[in-house]
């Protein structure tokens, strides 16, 4: 269905369909990725640890507001970090 969906757009897709967190923890540049969290309760404890380890160490939060500068928004800031740590929401503006 993602293959359909994005089979039109103005740029490159490449989907790796494939256990997620063998795809993280083998992949050694950044991406965006999308898995569904339902799945996530069939890993072994070990396995749950491995993926948010995956997770984790993908991109930093300095690895995001270096991106935004480089790709020309100046005002690169981290507006909140959920209080687990599990995400961030960033802001940028020119």
């Amino acid at each position: 269905m993602a293959a359909s969906n994005l089979k039109d757009m103005p740029f490159e897709v490449d989907l790796d369909h494939r256990d997620f967190v063998e795809a993280l923890a083998g992949r050694a540049e950044p991406a965006d990725m999308a898995w569904c969290s339902l799945s996530i309760h069939h890993l072994q404890t070990d396995g749950k640890l491995r993926l948010m380890q995956a997770l984790r160490a993908s991109e930093t939060a300095a690895g995001w507001l270096d991106l935004g500068r480089k790709a020309g928004f100046p005002k690169a800031q981290k507006l909140f970090l959920d209080p687990t740590g599990f995400y961030r929401l960033f802001r940028y503006d020119r």
